[in-house]
């Protein structure tokens, strides 16, 4: 899977019959717990550099009732991988400040 991926949409599908027959279904973890799992998954191990998570949105409205019942609290790594990318675009314009100082410090110097 490419590190460089900004940003990723996963959509829920109605089809469940891969997702009911894997290991994880034995695990005793609820739908919600795999979902959120899987996205932890994604968002951390696999794509550390990821700027922007989505979770549906192409036919639900964000925040409603049934986006809720679809994602439940996987929803929280999109807000997880915002914070991060800002936290991350924050320090590497703190870095390039402290370079430029550098240089021009020697430049004088």
């Amino acid at each position: 899977m490419p590190h460089n991926l900004r940003e990723l949409t996963f959509h829920a599908g109605s089809n469940n019959e891969l997702w009911d027959h894997g290991l994880q279904k034995q695990s005793g973890k609820t739908d919600e717990e795999r979902i959120d799992n899987s996205i932890e998954k994604v968002a951390n191990s696999l794509l550390p550099g990821l700027q922007k998570l989505q979770l549906g949105h192409y036919r639900v409205a964000a925040g409603s009732e049934e986006d809720a019942k679809t994602w439940g609290m996987a929803r929280r790594w999109m807000g997880i991988v915002e914070e991060r990318y800002r936290e991350r675009k924050k320090q590497l314009l703190l870095e390039e400040e402290r370079r430029a100082k550098w240089t021009e410090k020697r430049e004088l110097e």
